[in-house]
């Protein structure tokens, strides 16, 4: 489970093998360690449920015994209604960003609509799909990818889900920022597809083929994992990191700030968060960027040396460019990279 304050509850890399060993025991009929890893899956990130849901109608399509259909299909819905309604909200400061809003904005106005129009009219997910020519050069592109590889390469269906992505959903699809777990209906024949090539493969001649790529695929993860997690380097705090507290310290505990992504975690329960991924979202659906936050955090450091089509500096550039020509905000700190910005009438409030 993400740390308190992420935006849901991803840790990407560990979806891959859980999926490929969930179907591996489906195929061989060991229902309870298939709901095993069916479920730490599906804790793994929300949406991933809706792939689990979708092994539960394949289960249905191969006329397996009721349990194998009803218990995927209730449980993956169970889970991502309540991961979409209560658990997520339950991990944010009041506010904040989170993938419903940034991402799925499209299918609803509130997680409960989105949820209802996930399960009840999936058939809007088609009208978005074919909005744009852009919407669907990024689907073609996906077949492409993970539709018509799947003919060769069963198993890369699998080990690809966590590459694959809601961007169909957002304005501005792109496939060179797919991150995420694929619930597209567009691409579930495709799933479809890839499931009985690959049950075929571990039923018939290509048991050691499969046990192999079982085995690379393990070793893989593992070592990803590994050099992930326990790298030296990965538990270095930040160069700043003293002055990012300083400013957090600052703060008070009900206020509304903006911030940072790596500083979101040490936003308070009651601090009303905002981040700059959200800022550019909200700027494309919008056209227009609102900011009314008391406290302001930049990273200049970020925005200097990173990427400039990332999306978090593309709203922290935004921010910069507007609050630097604002009246209303006054810059109090400046120093290791890291400006706090706060509004004038916040800063009356403090000092009076």
């Amino acid at each position: 489970m993400a740390q308190p304050g992420a935006a849901d509850l991803s840790e990407e890399r560990f979806l891959p093998l859980l999926l490929i060993s969930s179907f591996y025991f489906w195929q061989i009929r060991r229902f309870y360690p298939f709901l095993l890893f069916g479920f730490l899956a599906i804790t793994v990130r929300e949406d991933v449920s809706i792939v689990f849901a979708l092994i539960g109608l394949y289960s249905l399509i191969r006329k397996r015994k009721p349990k194998w259909y009803l218990a995927p299909i209730a449980i993956g819905s169970a889970w991502f209604m309540a991961s979409m309604l209560w658990l997520i909200p339950a991990m944010n400061p009041a506010g904040l960003s989170t993938r419903p809003a940034a991402h799925y904005g499209q299918l609803g106005n509130s997680n409960i609509e989105i949820v209802k129009t996930l399960l009840f009219r999936p058939w809007r997910l088609l009208k978005i799909l074919f909005s744009s020519m852009q919407h669907l050069a990024t689907m073609y592109g996906l077949w492409l990818s993970f539709g018509f590889g799947i003919t060769f390469l069963s198993a890369s269906m699998l080990i690809a889900f966590p590459s694959l992505s809601e961007t169909l959903l957002i304005d501005r699809p792109n496939l060179s920022h797919i991150n995420a777990a694929a619930i597209a209906a567009a691409l579930f024949p495709a799933f479809i597809l890839g499931l009985f090539i690959f049950d075929r493969y571990i039923l018939k001649k290509f048991r050691v083929s499969i046990a192999i790529s079982l085995a690379l695929v393990t070793l893989f993860s593992t070592s990803a994992l590994a050099y992930t997690w326990f790298s030296p380097g990965r538990y270095t705090p930040r160069y700043n990191y003293g002055t990012a507290m300083e400013i957090m310290n600052q703060i008070p505990d009900d206020a509304s700030v903006m911030l940072p992504i790596y500083m979101i975690i040490k936003a308070k329960p009651d601090q009303q968060v905002r981040g700059y991924y959200q800022v550019r979202y909200e700027v494309n659906q919008k056209g227009y960027l609102t900011i009314d936050e008391d406290y302001i955090v930049l990273d200049s450091r970020k925005i200097r040396k990173e990427l400039q089509d990332i999306p978090e500096n593309e709203g922290e550039k935004l921010v910069r460019e507007k609050v630097q020509a604002s009246p209303d905000y006054l810059m109090v700190l400046d120093r290791d990279d890291l400006q706090l910005y706060i509004r004038v009438g916040a800063l009356d409030a403090v000092t009076s």
